[in-house]
């Protein structure tokens, strides 16, 4: 996790040495990571003064829990979820990737055969859901080339922008 901060420096710096490897477990629990997202939020007094904005960066559907009802849940509270759709309906082949980021080859499973990553229509579907269940939610798809990353801090920096030029 990232600690709160409004250092925009700083979060580059955090999200430029995250690697694959920082996943403890495989698989996709966006539920879990939602709540968990909202939780530090909740337990910072400072952030009820601010516009909140959750950043969901994913390239899979929760298959164990309700995102979209947790995501209701954290759009009443007034913040934000913008997704950021990594992958899509075309199959890929999972990279298997050094920890200095350098791809090193694919993933296969243990009879050889290639591993591969797609989302389903209901997946792509309840990540638009989670966005929209959400006030200014929006779903960024990724395409080659660009996470979609980009568009979103451009947005929130003209947030920050407003929201100082609002302070002062």
């Amino acid at each position: 996790g990232l600690p709160l901060s409004a250092d925009g420096a700083a979060i580059a710096q955090f999200f430029r040495q995250l690697d694959p490897n920082d996943m403890p477990v495989g698989g996709t629990a966006i539920a879990r990571a939602l709540d968990h997202a909202a939780n530090l939020l909740k337990r910072d007094p400072k952030s009820a003064d601010h516009k909140r904005i959750l950043l969901l960066v994913t390239d899979g559907e929760d298959l164990e829990g309700d995102p979209v009802a947790v995501a209701r849940g954290i759009g009443a509270d007034g913040t934000t979820i913008h997704v950021v759709q990594i992958g899509g309906r075309t199959p890929e082949r999972i990279p298997e990737v050094a920890p200095d980021g350098r791809i090193l080859g694919f993933r296969t499973d243990n009879g050889g055969r290639p591993l591969m990553t797609w989302l389903s229509a209901e997946g792509e579907k309840q990540l638009a859901d989670i966005a929209a269940a959400t006030p200014d939610g929006q779903i960024i798809r990724a395409e080659h080339g660009s996470t979609g990353i980009e568009k979103v801090a451009a947005q929130i920096r003209a947030q920050m922008k407003g929201e100082l030029s609002e302070r002062v």
